[in-house]
């Protein structure tokens, strides 16, 4: 975590804000961070093999890039994030199960295909007592943040244990973000706003991203608040999606999170609940722990998500995931891992999954 705190501290600098541990916007995690006076930038790689229980899908082989670099101008700065990704095996695990892989296909083209791509661009300033960022925004890195269950490099890997599934934010997208720093003292908030449809949400194409008015395309806004008491960091969040989906005009929800501290465990907790497409979940709670042992790190999260009655095969599903993360070097880890998912959303193969992996990082 110093890594990260190192960041913080620089990415606030500029600003003259104070940086708070788990509280200020991210861009990236897993990161380590070279800093230079005014400057800043960090980098890693991520390699992660999976295999599954189920015979019909193949071996999965995935790496992703991640650039990051804080560009001081005035009083403010520019925060750019260039992302890469491998393309995705058309029958290995984490197409028929995107969630089992959090890091999976993160950069991708029109055409499903793996790319160096620039994510996120935007200029942040301070405003009205605190920082405004205008631009290309991950609104994940201001929302639904955690210590312990959020960055699938180094922490957890399935979806459900990196954001909470029934926020349905957007993919890097056009917007804008407040962000106004909590303290012991008083509650800390976060307002986000801008276009529905990111990066993803527009198959990869930057011309579609200035799009913002078309027919099935709406607005995303969301507010958080969030603050300290004792040992533990509190969220509480509501969102709201006016592009259509495909039983209702316009969707929302509400979530929680809160992180924990109890002397070697660290812990998690979030639970969600959203009118969103029919395919989404409801319904969430999860709960994920991090304790370190003598040469290892270990992480266990068990989540259950309710879909609506539309998807009787698995109204309810559950899903566990638990890994070692050992540190070869100070910048170089691997992360061995188990997942157990209940019941499959596939009609056909073992009705429960099995995943083992194993992931390789290496920070720069």
């Amino acid at each position: 975590m110093k890594c990260r705190a190192l960041l913080l501290f620089f990415a606030c600098y500029p600003l003259g804000l104070p940086p708070v541990a788990a509280d200020q916007p991210d861009t990236r995690h897993g990161t380590t961070i070279i800093t230079h006076p005014g400057y800043s930038h960090e980098g890693g790689f991520t390699l992660i093999a999976q295999d599954s229980n189920n015979p019909q899908w193949a071996l999965d082989l995935s790496g992703s890039l991640d650039l990051v670099a804080h560009l001081p101008m005035g009083s403010g700065y520019w925060t750019l994030y260039v992302e890469g990704s491998t393309t995705p095996a058309a029958n290995g695990v984490g197409a028929w199960l995107p969630q089992a892989n959090a890091d999976l296909g993160s950069a991708l083209n029109a055409k499903g295909h793996g790319r160096v791509q620039l994510s996120v661009i935007h200029f942040t300033h301070p405003f009205a007592g605190g920082a405004l960022s205008l631009g290309l925004l991950d609104a994940a890195g201001f929302l639904d943040r955690s210590e312990v269950a959020n960055d699938e490099t180094r922490q957890f890997l399935a979806l459900e244990f990196v954001n909470n599934p029934t926020l349905k934010r957007p993919d890097y997208h056009l917007g804008a973000a407040w962000h106004f720093n909590a303290t012991r003292r008083h509650p800390g908030l976060t307002l986000v706003a801008g276009s529905s449809h990111g990066l993803a949400e527009n198959g990869g194409r930057y011309d579609e991203l200035v799009k913002v008015s078309a027919p099935d395309k709406g607005l995303f806004f969301a507010a958080e608040g969030y603050g300290y008491i004792s040992r533990y960091l509190w969220r509480i969040g509501l969102w709201a999606n006016t592009a259509p989906t495909d039983h209702q005009k316009h969707h929302g929800g509400v979530y929680f999170n809160l992180d924990g501290n109890e002397e070697r465990l660290r812990w998690n907790l979030r639970a969600g609940a959203a009118d969103a497409g029919s395919n989404d979940p409801k319904a969430f709670l999860a709960l994920a722990g991090e304790t370190s042992l003598k040469t290892a790190a270990l992480g266990v999260g068990v989540a259950w998500s309710r879909f609506p009655r539309a998807m009787p095969t698995h109204e309810n599903q559950f899903h566990i995931e638990s890994y070692l993360r050992f540190d070869i070097t100070r910048n170089l880890c691997i992360s061995p891992h188990l997942q157990w998912l209940w019941p499959s959303p596939q009609d056909s193969g073992p009705k429960a999954i099995w995943i083992l992996g194993v992931r390789l990082t290496q920070l720069f």
